[in-house]
């Protein structure tokens, strides 16, 4: 094992006793019942655009990050 993964493994240790905000945050929402909501406020069906690419729930957890 050399010097940098030991470094990362003990950081990585120190964080997970923090505990997992995301997978809080995970638990208290249901993403899958706020996607007919978001996909009416992300549709774009005009010549210069089309649907995101990037999964609507996502956009609405990085907006509440």
């Amino acid at each position: 094992m050399d010097l940098v993964n030991y470094g990362l493994r003990e950081r990585y240790e120190q964080i997970k006793k923090r505990g997992d905000k995301l997978d809080d945050i995970k638990r208290i929402i249901d993403w899958e019942g706020l996607r007919p909501l978001l996909t009416d406020l992300f549709t774009n069906d005009t010549d210069q655009g089309g649907d995101l690419t990037t999964t609507k729930s996502i956009i609405c957890l990085l907006g509440l990050l």
